[in-house]
């Protein structure tokens, strides 16, 4: 019989490992995934999705990208499936990895700053005082 929250969970896990693997969020989901997995499977499963990310990323029309992902949320599930099947125990991490990725990212900021003719510029991510004194 099958356990629907496992289920559940697997499918949930899958489907979001797909989504990451062409964003930023790739690298949270190549080093947290394959921990789930033991040892002995944990470089197999690393290996794994890198090949999913690739066959992902070289996907150019969207029809067959689109495929493509359904394909390997439906594979990845199975995956899931057969780890919580195994080892029920490993749920609560399976859990706190899904949450984990879906996690927001911290955004990326991109600063520059072009200064000429003897300007003074200042940036700052965040506050920032300045304390000039002028020079007459």
């Amino acid at each position: 019989m099958v356990d629907l929250a496992l289920a559940a969970l697997a499918a949930a896990a899958a489907g979001k490992l797909v989504e990451l693997l062409t964003t930023d969020g790739w690298e949270a989901a190549k080093a947290s995934v394959p921990a789930l997995w033991r040892h002995a499977r944990a470089e197999q499963v690393h290996s794994d999705l890198t090949d999913t990310r690739l066959a992902l990323t070289q996907a150019t029309d969207e029809g067959t990208a689109v495929q493509l992902r359904v394909q390997l949320a439906q594979e990845w599930q199975d995956r899931f499936a057969r780890l919580l099947a195994d080892r029920p125990e490993a749920a609560e991490e399976v859990r706190r990895v899904v949450d984990a990725l879906n996690a927001p990212a911290a955004p990326q900021v991109t600063m520059r700053m072009d200064v000429s003719g003897g300007g003074d510029g200042y940036m700052a991510a965040r506050d920032i005082t300045v304390n000039r004194r002028d020079q007459t």
